[in-house]
């Protein structure tokens, strides 16, 4: 395999069934795949040149994936963007990616409140969706050879970053995972959004594995429906964060189920404790469990095989390289090599191309080989990593990944925010607890609208837990946002 359609190309189609939407309770066959998939490809083509990016605004669903494949068969690369992605957020994507394309469904092109600025290029080549182009981006496009995906990701300085995954590093990943878990997939549960790394397991390894892909849209998550579906479809594997594990285990029944079906738990996206793990563990001894690691820069880069269980809250290791991928630990510059705690730096095929406009600005090379520095501090005990924290103020929040910055950005350009300053911290259960310190001008919103405001500029799963109202946000010597003192704050207020 050359490029990742392969996974379903170089085979020969057949009738197993490949995708299933549980939402529209709707299936596909390999067979009728291929050919929808081959079918929209050959009309997409009049619009759409080899090495163009297209943004396809799109929830989790089977004319999701054929419109991924027909736009890598065009020889194109696709960004997902998941349905409810703003038109504050989708214009800066636009701006910086220097792309003007993008596939949309018609019930929210029928919502924009800009559309003289769109121009549709065909409404009826794709049944619920419209291809436009966004006509004020006059801007001399940038062409994307060899790119497959572009995943968009929180970014420091408001608007996301867009990593550009080649072919070679998706295949990379899948070749991996196939041959790592092929004889645990049969009827995987796709769970994460399709805008998510960990979606690049459920579609491609899926389907390379000759597996059924049960599509679970994300506003239909819950621990009951969950449950169901492990047992009624007869799951095999999942792919899930740790923070969908916590609320599975919230649910008293699902601590009281064994899933016969059941085989393989994928753990990524956050930190994992022992404890996270103990209770299906021990009702499922069947079930291998794993803790994977790596950011969507290099998707799995290390891998743990979780073979004993504690009930504790101790963290579970992210384990050792996976095949092709070489590390070491350092200082944030690589200057000096630390053997047992430092940034973990990472080489290898599966390691991302560049961030959009980067220009290899964000590499290290160390003996002829280009290392990327994690961002993640982790130590080495008895030959395994074992994460430890975040240089930045990034975080991890149900699996995505969120910059603190982003969001005090979109608060400070609500005309009412005189100034704001945004923390995170870890609640009992693990997760992170987003606090947003607002000053406000002479008027003041109410919890409600400042919830509104930022949900038009915001993902909802970016929105602050907590709200306070502060005089003045607090600095320090440098005349920096006095952030220590902010935490003590969030302490006290949390007493």
């Amino acid at each position: 395999m050359n490029r990742i359609e392969d996974v379903l190309f170089e085979k020969k189609p057949y009738s197993e069934t490949a995708l299933v939407d549980l939402s529209k309770n709707e299936s596909i066959s390999y067979a009728g795949l291929n050919k929808s998939i081959l079918t929209l490809a050959a009309q997409l083509k009049k619009h759409i040149a080899g090495g163009e990016l297209v943004l396809v605004v799109a929830d989790k669903s089977i004319q999701t994936v054929i419109l991924y494949f027909a736009l890598l068969k065009c020889d194109a690369a696709y960004a997902p963007l998941e349905e409810n992605t703003t038109n504050h957020k989708l214009k800066g994507i636009y701006e910086n990616a220097r792309s003007s394309k993008l596939i949309v469904p018609k019930k929210k092109f029928a919502a924009f409140n800009d559309k003289h600025h769109y121009e549709i290029l065909d409404e009826k080549i794709i049944e619920d969706f419209l291809l436009l182009i966004y006509k004020p981006n006059d801007l001399e496009k940038n062409n994307y050879p060899g790119i497959a995906i572009v995943l968009f990701t929180s970014g420091s300085t408001g608007m996301p970053k867009g990593i550009l995954l080649s072919h070679t590093n998706v295949l990379e990943f899948v070749k991996w995972a196939t041959h790592q878990f092929f004889k645990k997939i049969k009827n995987v549960l796709s769970i994460a959004s399709f805008q998510f790394d960990l979606s690049l397991f459920d579609i491609f390894v899926t389907l390379n594995s000759k597996g059924t892909l049960f599509l679970n849209p994300g506003e239909a998550f819950s621990p009951l429906n969950t449950c169901k579906i492990f047992l009624e479809q007869k799951i095999s594997a999942a792919y899930m964060t740790p923070s969908v594990l916590r609320m599975l285990n919230s649910y008293s029944e699902f601590n009281k189920t064994r899933f016969p079906h059941l085989n393989l738990v994928l753990l990524a996206g956050e930190q994992l404790f022992y404890s996270d793990v103990y209770e299906p563990a021990r009702l499922n001894p069947h079930v291998d469990f794993y803790n994977l690691y790596g950011p969507s820069e290099t998707n799995v880069c290390t891998c743990y095989k979780i073979g004993h269980h504690l009930n504790e809250h101790v963290p579970v290791p992210i384990g050792k390289p996976v095949e092709n991928f070489t590390t070491f630990l350092s200082d944030a510059r690589a200057t000096t090599v630390h053997p047992k705690k430092g940034f973990l730096f990472v080489a290898g095929p599966g390691v991302f191309e560049d961030y959009m406009g980067a220009r290899n600005k964000v590499f290290i090379f160390k003996n002829g080989v280009r290392y990327y520095n994690t961002g993640d501090v982790v130590k080495l005990v008895d030959d395994q990593y074992i994460f430890i924290k975040r240089k930045d103020r990034m975080i991890k929040r149900n699996g995505h990944r969120l910059e603190l910055g982003e969001i005090e950005m979109a608060m400070a350009q609500l005309e009412e925010i005189k100034a704001c300053a945004v923390l995170a911290k870890a609640n009992s259960n693990s997760a992170a607890v987003v606090t947003a310190f607002i000053v406000f001008k002479e008027k003041k919103l109410s919890e409600v609208e400042l919830r509104l405001k930022l949900l038009a500029r915001l993902a909802k799963y970016m929105i602050p837990d907590v709200f306070h109202i502060l005089d003045a946000i607090p600095l320090n010597q440098n005349n920096k946002v006095d952030y220590l003192h902010l935490s003590r704050l969030n302490k006290n207020a949390g007493r």
